[in-house]
This record gives structure tokens, C-alpha cells and sequence, in this order.
């Protein structure tokens, strides 16, 4: 579905990504994990094309799309729900989930159908201004827009997020529910929640990938000694 190969990326003198490679299977669910400026954002911000990288290649489905700016990369199925939601918030529900159906093959009205089926409360919120969601709801709305596009691969930042328990276990039904629908590429620190839907788990230490397990491989003690930054 999506692989990467020798993916770097600087910010000036800082090497962000260095030399990244991996491949994601069609239908499962990855997770990224990894300390704070391990480089996680920045290589979903590679994927999507909002970031240039200065080496490296990214096919998806087989075909390179490293060229390609991000509305092709969405029109190619493959979308991008950031951190921090980035919802339009003067704009309805409703006119928030139309923009994520630019590329949409079903159609507004029948994309938009079945997206509401999945977030019943949007449906009761449809006409409310986005800004005056709870952030629960927000996140919601940025996961809706998002399945609009009816994408093939969904990157998602941190939707966990600033969100109460009982708001994250709905979020998490909800990837549940979509998981085997799309392939789900999702970076997390709520590592309990992020595993609990895992088929395979990648490790990100300083810009490289430095472990790679399937969900009933896992080696918690090299993980646990990666959080603290103690000696594996």
C-alpha cells in the first residue's frame, strides 16, 4: 500500500529524518510511536506533502508520488488528519465536511451519508459553527472531513490528544469500526490505546526507526527503556 525509502528530512542544521524506510500492508492498522521530537509529525507531514523532503522516496500503491503537491496525494487516497484538529472553525459542520469532498467518487450527499452513520453527533450538530464544538466533537469532525475524501490510507496525528478518557475511548471505537475499511497509519503516545488496535508497531528514535514489531511481538522492556531514554 504505502512504502517509504530513505526518507530525510533537516531543518537547517537538525536532521529530523534520517534515512526512514518502511512499508505499510493494505487493510491494517500501524502505529508510530516515539518520544517528543522524534520526528513522528514530521514524517506524516513528508507523507501528505506538506513537507519537502531532500532524499528519498515514497510510493503509494506502487506509483512514486514523492513530486506529488498534497491535493494529489489525497485525490491518490491518501489523507491526512493533523494535530490539533485544524477544523475551520467559522465555518457549519456541514460546510467543514463539503471541503473534505473535493475528490470524493460517491458524491457529497452519498459520502456524507454514510460518514454521519459513523459520528451521530455531528449529524445533531450539523448546522452549529465548528468553533463551538466541545474538542471531543472537533476531533470528530477533523476524522469525518477527513473520511470525505474517501481515502484509501488515513495518516493520523495525535487524536487522542487533550481529550478526556471517556472522549478518547469513543474515538477509539471509532477507528475500531474503521479499521479493515482503510489502511490506518497512526502516530500516538497513548501507547495502551494505540496497541490495543495495532496489527504492527513501529519505533522512532531521533529521526530513525529503530524497532519494528507485529502487536503480539512486542518487546515492552526495549520500548519502556526508549520512553525513559535508559539503555536497551
Amino acid at each position: 500500500m504505502l512504502r517509504v525509502e530513505g526518507l530525510e528530512v533537516s531543518y537547517g542544521h537538525i536532521k529530523a529524518l534520517k534515512g526512514v524506510s518502511f512499508e505499510i500492508r493494505e487493510g491494517e492498522l500501524f502505529v508510530l510511536l516515539g518520544r517528543n521530537g522524534a520526528g513522528k509529525s514530521t514524517l506524516l507531514l513528508s507523507l501528505i506533502g506538506l513537507i519537502t523532503p531532500e532524499a528519498g522516496k515514497i510510493f503509494l500503491k506502487k506509483e512514486e508520488i514523492s513530486s506529488l503537491p498534497p491535493w494529489q496525494r489525497v485525490k491518490k487516497g491518501m489523507v491526512l488528519v493533523p494535530e490539533g484538529r485544524r477544523i475551520f472553525a467559522s465555518l457549519s459542520v456541514k460546510e467543514n465536511l463539503e471541503l473534505g469532498a473535493f475528490v470524493s467518487k460517491k458524491g457529497k450527499s452519498t459520502k456524507m451519508e454514510e460518514v454521519l452513520e459513523v459520528f451521530p453527533v455531528l449529524k445533531e450538530r450539523f448546522s452549529f459553527p465548528a468553533g463551538a464544538l466541545s474538542g471531543g466533537e472537533q476531533q470528530m469532525l477533523a476524522l469525518a472531513r477527513a473520511l470525505m475524501s474517501d481515502p484509501e490510507i488515513m495518516l493520523l496525528d495525535e487524536p487522542s490528544m487533550g481529550l478526556a478518557p471517556k472522549v478518547v475511548g469513543e474515538i477509539y471505537r471509532i477507528l475500531e469500526k474503521l479499521k479493515g475499511r482503510l489502511t490506518i497509519f497512526l502516530v500516538e503516545q497513548n501507547i495502551n490505546r494505540a496497541l490495543s488496535l495495532a496489527d504492527h508497531i513501529f519505533l522512532l528514535e531521533g529521526g530513525v526507526l529503530s524497532a519494528s514489531w507485529d502487536r503480539k511481538e512486542v518487546d515492552f522492556k526495549f520500548l519502556e527503556a526508549a520512553y525513559l531514554g535508559e539503555e536497551k
